[in-house]
């Protein structure tokens, strides 16, 4: 897999059903697109040349250029919407709830970069939790380096999704997930820069970082047979006004959280959970193994935070 790279392409896939390319990629001498379903927000992979480009055109005159409309009114364009319109915060930033009214809650388990084993059982009480009904539903958000530096667990997580027992949406958590832990919250994860610079040099600095961290993350995915979702998660949970447009131009939703466990956080419905499965937060997942207990709740999957669409501006 070669040039992997961002774009924004409207195009009809083989049944006529509109879908947004994201990235571009050469394999194999042949070119190939990340798709985006701007309505169900799933992801998918094909060849290019298997996509349409135009509608079918009514007549000569009408070529079947797409409109704005069509695309500014998805779900996934009005949830990119909400998150660049409301006012930015420097720690957990985007969407943290469900937009809408849901019954049920949303788990979503953070991988940074570790040396500890993750919480192996945990995520077997997962993959084991419905033996007889659908998959666990789960938002995993992967580092690149903790992919890196743990093939067999990884592998083991993939395996979970391929045979059906956890249905994993894999959350962009970057590539690096630098920190250093002398830095203030301002000056650290992807507000980072080595060396000072003016205002405008930072920011070109720190956007074009992000677009490395976040792409090479995909693409490791990819070639691990895995689908990158549309939701992205902040390194620490920090960001900046810059970068949550950058991120926005990139075609990804950032996720915040209204419960983080391990903080004495209580969920209510429609929160997005918060757990680190990476072995460095067992707090959380005392309280988690609790909660996955109780046989009333309902896990949801992360497209529902789009599920109800009031109160999209």
């Amino acid at each position: 897999m070669t040039n992997y790279r961002p774009t924004f392409l409207p195009v009809l896939d083989q049944q006529e059903r509109l879908h947004l390319v994201i990235r571009l990629f050469n394999q194999n001498r042949e070119l190939h697109a990340l798709l985006v379903d701007p309505y169900s927000l799933a992801t998918s992979r094909a060849k290019f040349s298997t996509l349409k480009l135009r509608k079918s055109a009514a007549s000569k005159n009408l070529p079947g250029y797409f409109s704005w409309k069509e695309i500014e009114d998805t779900p996934y364009m009005r949830l990119i919407r909400h998150c660049t319109s409301t006012p930015n915060l420097l720690q957990n930033d985007g969407i943290k709830h469900a937009l809408g009214s849901v019954n049920g809650f949303f788990l979503t388990v953070d991988m940074c970069p570790s040396s500890n084993p993750f919480e192996k059982e945990f995520f077997h009480k997962l993959a084991n939790l419905m033996p007889n009904s659908a998959p666990f539903e789960v938002g995993i958000s992967m580092s690149g380096l903790w992919m890196l530096g743990h093939p067999q667990e990884f592998a083991w997580l993939c395996e979970q999704h391929s045979q059906g027992r956890l249905r994993i949406t894999w959350i962009n958590h970057t590539f690096r997930h630098l920190y250093f832990k002398d830095l203030p919250l301002e000056k650290n994860f992807m507000r980072f820069n080595p060396i000072m610079m003016d205002t405008l040099a930072n920011s070109l600095f720190i956007e074009a970082s992000l677009q490395d961290e976040e792409l090479i993350a995909e693409q490791l995915l990819l070639e691990h047979g895995q689908l990158p979702s549309v939701f992205f998660r902040f390194p620490g949970l920090v960001s900046d006004k810059a970068l949550i447009r950058c991120l926005g131009n990139l075609g990804l939703i950032p996720l915040g959280v209204d419960a983080w466990l391990a903080k004495g956080e209580i969920p209510q419905p429609g929160s997005i959970i918060l757990v680190h499965g990476n072995g460095n937060e067992k707090p959380g997942i005392t309280k988690m193994m609790a909660w996955l207990d109780k046989k009333d709740v309902r896990w949801l999957p992360l497209s529902y935070l789009a599920h109800d669409r009031k109160g999209f501006p």
